[in-house]
């Protein structure tokens, strides 16, 4: 058991590459489909649990055909084990739970929707006091490769509609940042005595991946977005300006409507935003030491297709001066054997799946990067976050974006909003988005009403200010503000009003509504061709997000705007 544990540390969690491969070598859709060859005969002749689990994940992620017989084998061997009442776990407990709930998500998560439901009962009532995961039959008190597991099969849980505690990220979270290591990486059983108590390459980038995804959960995301450079749209430069959105809509939310609001919204957050994110980054210090090609350790694949995930997550183009995408799929290319697969001391089938996954950026395609409006990455003003209308008010220095800072606590950086005018509100505007982004977002809860009356300030930049916060605030009873901001006078702050419902909903690509409605018309659109297409567009939004409140809302809590009259 423990020996497949060992092998599939790392990750089968989906996330998107922020790095370029323009560098990479040509070869790569053909090595992913010898790669799957191997993979889908290996299915055929293997059990269907653990391996054949992440073989069918790879496959689906490198766009395989779902209904092909050999994904279908290991689909109907995991609605066998969640036939009854309650899941019933293979050999390989949380590790293959945690992949099983990856696959039924990736696959179709409204048809699995029960059979998930019980395998993230099982995953939940197995978190340990101390927030980590650990061999369900061996006592322990905490294990970086299982926790991982769990971390990734959460996030799954999650992008399916399902509801996960925040008390269970909270916990898995403040474990992490607990039994780091001194040097900054991770290490496989912390705290306990003998062996394993050093830092390992994959579990360091393994446990950084697991906080940032806390950090997603708990906190809206990473600060890593700055230390990346800034882009500005093509559009963007040819009209001289931003559209007006503050920051793009997270798409690695959940991306389906849950049927009620996320569970405990007022439970207090113990593990705050910095302190994970230093946690954070000294696990990428370390990694970015720690990193070469060959891997330095036995598990290679699984190593290199962790520092995918980390990266991603964190937004991280590079480690130091490597690309690892580059570097990866050059290696991985030179590394492939004759019949397909790929090997190292776990075996071909565990390590083609993670070449596959690591090749294929698997991810990048489930959280479908392609704004246009707010391309991700790239600092707090990237996608026109902050950014002045004037771009003239802005400089780049080393590929950065940036603007004169203005700092303080929220509660009085909002009394400032209220009463700047003129150049500085997009200043305030910028450190307002600082403090709720990357501080204590729990600061909101004091300051809804203060943001309510903001919501009504005559001023489109300040509107749109308090619109961003209240979607990130997380409360029911504010989605009537947001809507009613659906047909504010100004467009952007219309845009930025359904944007903020996409944050508060989970809903990053809600109703399949554009971020920028206008961007699909000619540069020499006329006036008359926006305001209909805006028009159009904002009659769709207003009807589409007064029937999901009209569903999810408290009986009383439909007030405002008449909507159920």
């Amino acid at each position: 058991m423990r020996r497949l544990a060992v092998l599939l540390i790392a990750s089968f969690g989906a996330c998107q590459s922020s790095a370029t491969a323009a560098d990479a070598p040509p070869g790569i859709d053909a090595a992913i489909r010898r790669g799957a060859v191997h993979l889908k005969t290996a299915i055929a002749r293997a059990p269907k649990t653990g391996e054949s689990v992440l073989s069918a994940l790879a496959l689906v992620k490198a766009g395989e055909d779902v209904d092909g017989p050999e994904v279908k084998a290991v689909l109907a061997a995991i609605e066998e084990r969640c036939a009854n009442a309650e899941y019933k776990p293979g050999a390989h407990h949380y590790y293959a739970a945690g992949l099983e709930l990856m696959l039924l998500e990736a696959i179709d998560p409204d048809r699995y929707r029960g059979e998930m439901e019980k395998v993230l009962a099982y995953m939940l009532a197995g978190q340990l006091t101390s927030g980590a995961w650990y061999y369900p039959d061996q006592t322990g008190t905490g294990d970086t490769s299982i926790t991982q597991y769990a971390a990734l099969g959460l996030w799954a849980a999650e992008r399916a509609g399902l509801q996960v505690p925040r008390e269970a990220w909270d916990r898995m979270a403040l474990w992490h940042i607990r039994t780091q290591v001194r040097d900054g990486g991770f290490a496989y059983h912390p705290g306990e005595t003998g062996e394993n108590q050093s830092s390992l390459p994959s579990l360091t980038v393994g446990g950084a991946a697991s906080l940032l995804l806390a950090q997603l959960h708990l906190h809206g995301g990473s600060d890593g977005a700055k230390r990346t450079p800034s882009k500005v749209t093509t559009r963007e430069a040819q009209t001289g300006r931003v559209f007006g959105v503050l920051e793009a809509v997270p798409t690695d939310a959940a991306a389906n409507d849950p049927k009620t609001p996320a569970p405990d919204r007022g439970y207090a957050v113990k593990a705050n935003s910095d302190a994970i994110q230093k946690s954070v980054d000294r696990a990428v210090a370390w990694a970015t030491t720690n990193f070469r090609l060959p891997p330095s350790q036995l598990w290679r694949m699984y190593f290199l297709y962790g520092v995918e995930r980390m990266t991603a997550l964190g937004n991280l183009t590079a480690l130091g001066s490597h690309d690892w995408y580059a570097e990866g799929a050059a290696w991985l290319l030179k590394e492939q054997q004759p019949n397909g697969a790929w090997t190292d001391n776990g075996g071909e089938v565990i390590a083609t799946a993670f070449s596959i996954l690591f090749l294929s950026k698997s991810t990048a395609k489930m959280l479908g990067r392609s704004y246009d409006v707010a391309e991700l990455g790239g600092g707090l003003l990237a996608g026109g976050r902050g950014l002045p209308d004037d771009l003239g008010r802005v400089k780049v220095t080393g590929g950065n974006v940036e603007k004169r800072e203005a700092g303080g606590p929220l509660d009085e950086l909002l009394g400032r909003l209220e009463s700047v005018s003129g150049a500085d509100v997009p200043d305030v505007q910028n450190a307002v988005l600082e403090a709720i982004r990357f501080g204590d977002r729990e600061k909101l809860i004091g300051q809804r009403e203060r943001l309510r009356r903001l919501v009504l300030d005559p001023r489109p930049e300040v509107r749109r200010t308090a619109l961003w916060a209240l979607g990130r605030g997380g409360e029911l009873s504010d989605v009537p503000l947001l809507i009613r901001g659906l047909s504010d006078e100004d467009a952007a702050v219309e845009i930025e009003a359904h944007n903020a419902l996409c944050v508060l909903s989970r809903r990053p690509l809600a109703f399949g509504l554009s971020g920028d409605p206008l961007g699909s018309l000619p540069e020499d659109a006329s006036d008359a061709q926006k305001a209909q297409t805006l028009a159009a567009w904002r009659q769709e939004a207003v009807a589409a997000w007064t029937e999901w409140y009209r569903r999810v809302a408290p009986y009383d809590e439909r007030d405002g705007l008449g909507l159920f009259r």
